[in-house]
């Protein structure tokens, strides 16, 4: 699962980011973006990577509901939306020799 989830961050990075960041659409301090997710969606962080750039990538989800964030924050501590939606499932990761 670990596996899939993160190559599913670094989609999501490699094809969000430039815009998330050239707008500036949806973003906050780190501390003010996370309080808002816990406050608003229920949203807690379950799993994070840093890319090449040094920007923390941090996925927020809340089960019962299948809400779910993708939190870009850059080195100075600014937090950006990547993307977000619903219908957040869990997988196992594909036994080794499957090919995914």
């Amino acid at each position: 699962m670990r596996v899939i989830l993160v190559a599913a961050v670094v989609l999501v990075a490699l094809f969000s980011m430039p815009e998330v960041v050239n707008a500036q659409a949806m973003c906050a301090p780190r501390e003010v973006a996370i309080a808002q997710l816990g406050e608003k969606y229920g949203e807690t962080v379950r799993s994070r990577g840093m890319d090449a750039r040094g920007l923390v990538v941090e996925v927020f989800v809340f089960e019962e509901t299948g809400t779910w964030t993708f939190l870009f924050t850059q080195p100075d501590g600014m937090a950006c939306i990547g993307a977000a939606g619903d219908a957040w499932e869990n997988v196992d990761p594909a036994p080794a020799g499957d090919g995914a």
